[in-house]
């Protein structure tokens, strides 16, 4: 099948697992964060406290194959100062977003993660 190709991975979001991640109490090593359907998990590496990757793993434990993206998008005004930011629109700053993608047959599956 070759190298995975994901030039916009929010046109094959699966799931924001953001929250979770962020709410999450997580350990040294490795941490499950969520299995899906095909009963492959996606896991957080964690060193000093931090995390430091993530990896896929299928039903029998080996390493599935997978892609981070990182790209940017504009920021979304809080309500707070939404009209100051309407009339400063272009001077909004930039959000970070980050993926991880995968094969799942012939589809491909993100979901959203915090950046590391």
């Amino acid at each position: 099948m070759g190298q995975l190709e994901v030039k916009n991975p929010r046109q094959h979001l699966a799931a924001d697992l953001r929250e979770r991640i962020k709410s999450a109490e997580l350990e040294e090593g490795l941490n499950v964060i969520a299995t899906d359907e095909d009963r492959v998990t996606l896991s957080a590496r964690v060193k000093g406290g931090k995390i430091v990757g993530y990896v896929f793993t299928d039903a029998q434990g080996k390493r599935v194959p997978g892609i981070l993206k990182r790209g940017s998008r504009p920021a979304r005004p809080s309500a707070e100062f939404a009209a100051e930011a309407t009339a400063a629109s272009k001077d909004l700053a930039v959000a970070d977003e980050c993926f991880i993608c995968r094969r799942s047959g012939k589809m491909i599956n993100c979901v959203q993660i915090p950046c590391v």
